[in-house]
């Protein structure tokens, strides 16, 4: 799209790629569920991940279809969906604090069922820090609109998926939703973020059972405290060359 930049006092006229947004309506089983606001790509992926996070479905198995139709901006799942997953999500359903203001029914409560996260994995501070800064160059989508949010599964230093999308909540449930679609487990591999870690994004790695989040940005009060209660480590503020180690830093090799 066309532009004016203003720079070093100097003004020019110039065509710059500019991000995309779509409205797309998430049909679950012929039900209008909820509406995204997204980047129209892994979109398979995203219904997947939400749906997930949302306590509909607890594996792929449970997915029957996904048919995404552009051109009347829809994304039709059928499903064996989790019993009285439909009342749980109108209950619990809240504005949440990430960004396009998405509905979201990833509440603390629940974890109820939800078990303490394993310890097994161990990795390097040094390693972490390369791990953000290879991250920080990974998405070309953000390198060339600035206007994306993205996330990633890392497994052994290498990013084995990612995702980027104008909300943090979508790119996250991006990876997450294809990781269930590819049946990867992720109770070994690492999930990195560009977004702040807030209750939502915790709630949704906790009950994927990932046992470590470095994230860009910081992360809330209330994320710290569930990354606590269920053994998550939590790192935020992951970028030049630094990072902060919030909760369960056994997990880490220092120096």
């Amino acid at each position: 799209m066309p532009v004016i930049t203003v720079s070093a006092g100097k003004v020019k006229e110039e065509t710059i790629p500019i991000v995309n947004e779509l409205k797309l309506k998430l049909l679950l089983n012929g039900t209008d569920l909820v509406s995204l606001m997204c980047l129209p790509e892994k979109l398979e992926e995203l219904a997947a991940g939400f749906l997930f996070s949302e306590g509909f479905i607890k594996e792929k198995r449970n997915i029957d279809s996904i048919k995404v139709n552009l051109p009347e901006s829809t994304i039709e799942v059928s499903a064996s969906i989790v019993e009285g997953s439909f009342e749980m999500f109108k209950e619990h359903s809240a504005l949440v604090s990430g960004c396009g203001k998405g509905v979201s029914g990833a509440e603390a409560d629940r974890l109820v069922n939800c078990k303490r996260i394993d310890t097994s994995l161990r990795v390097s501070s040094e390693a972490l820090l390369q791990l953000s800064k290879m991250f920080q160059k990974h998405s070309s989508l953000y390198a060339e609109t600035g206007g994306v949010h993205s996330a990633a599964i890392v497994d052994d230093g290498e990013i084995l998926i990612s995702a980027d999308d104008i909300g943090r909540h979508n790119a996250v449930d991006k990876v997450i939703g294809e990781a269930l679609l590819k049946e990867i487990d992720l109770s070994d591999k690492i999930m990195i973020t560009t977004g702040r870690v807030s209750s939502e994004i915790a709630v949704k790695s906790i009950i994927r059972k990932i046992q470590l989040v470095i994230a860009r940005s910081g992360p809330t009060a209330l994320a710290i405290r569930l990354a606590d209660e269920y053994f998550m480590t939590l790192i935020g503020f992951a970028r030049g060359g630094k990072m902060k180690i919030f909760t369960h830093p056994e997990r880490v090799l220092l120096p």
